[in-house]
């Protein structure tokens, strides 16, 4: 039997929203820096000392004071950021029938999904965002997104106290381990008795490590492929925001020992979000998201960074 038809490609949609994958903020979801809630414009975080060998003998009388108690303090700098935008829900109207405004048209309202989804992604899209301008900030960059507040690579990197390991080029799967290992010897014995010592790099250097240690014939005692986030028992942490070729090692925590330190007005204000029409006559809505952030490290003494 012959059937003279022509087919007809009718799309069939889906009626979902596929969205992209997206890093966020991670150095704070992880717990590697302290947050300073109730934060503005900027933190005085006072430091306070007792110098060492200032021991004598006993006398009767004592008359020569040793001098060794030092209060200073350091400034964390704020700024306020923000993510604006707008759209048309009307925009969707030549879309499939569940992305399509709802409600009549002198006041169409986004479809619920498609509010949904932006309400998601713009989210999202802030705390890359932020993530990036906590480790990567300049002032004087030129670059709008990142020029709000210094970060914590250009801070680290103007100060001299900081423990700066011997450079050996980029970060290979082949040279990799030897620069974990100069990290570590570097670290202060203080800092590795007393404090939560963590590995802090970016993803693609926590990956080399993996490399690495898959290709070893003999695992030896600094990796453990229990735990394969563990180099000489200290923990690797990678987040996106750490520039390539960049490894640091400190006091990793969200408490007050963490040597990074984050403020805020509220933590809680990376994930607030505002949607209102723009104003009473347009079919235009904004997304607004706004929060209070500068960074600073404590003590560079008690810090390692490798570039």
């Amino acid at each position: 039997m012959a059937i003279n038809t022509t087919p007809l490609d009718v799309p069939v949609y889906v009626n979902n929203l596929f969205k992209d994958l997206l890093f966020g903020a991670e150095t704070i979801e992880k717990g590697l820096v302290q947050v300073v809630p109730m934060a503005l414009n900027k933190i005085n975080m006072d430091r306070f000392t007792a110098a060492t060998q200032k021991l004598i003998a006993a006398v009767a009388t004592p008359s020569t004071a040793a001098d060794a108690l030092t209060k200073d303090e350091k400034t964390l700098t704020m700024n306020e950021v923000m993510f604006y935008d707008t759209f048309n829900p009307k925009t969707f109207n030549v879309e499939p029938e569940y992305l399509r405004s709802i409600g009549p048209m002198v006041d169409a309202q986004a479809a619920s999904v498609l509010l949904s989804a932006i309400r998601e992604k713009v989210i999202e899209s802030f705390n890359y965002d932020l993530e990036q301008l906590l480790w990567n900030g300049d002032t004087a960059s030129g670059s709008a997104w990142l020029s709000p507040i210094d970060g914590f690579v250009k801070l680290i990197d103007a100060d001299v106290s900081v423990v700066s390991v011997t450079p050996a080029g980029a970060v290979t799967a082949s040279n990799v381990i030897s620069i974990f290992e100069a990290c570590i010897n570097a670290v202060p014995n203080v800092v590795k008795e007393k404090g939560a010592v963590t590995i802090v790099t970016n993803h693609t250097i926590k990956h080399l490590y993996k490399e690495a240690a898959r290709a070893l014939d003999s695992k030896g005692t600094n990796i453990f492929q229990a735990a394969e986030n563990v180099y000489g028992g200290y923990p690797i942490e990678s987040v996106n925001g750490v520039p390539a070729n960049r490894i640091f090692v400190f006091n990793a925590s969200s408490g007050e020992q963490s040597e990074l330190k984050v403020g805020v007005w509220s933590d809680a204000d990376k994930y607030n979000d505002k949607i209102e029409r723009l104003q009473n006559n347009s079919d235009l809505f904004f997304i607004k998201i706004n929060t209070e952030i500068g960074v600073q490290h404590v003590w560079g003494k008690q810090l390692v960074e490798y570039s």
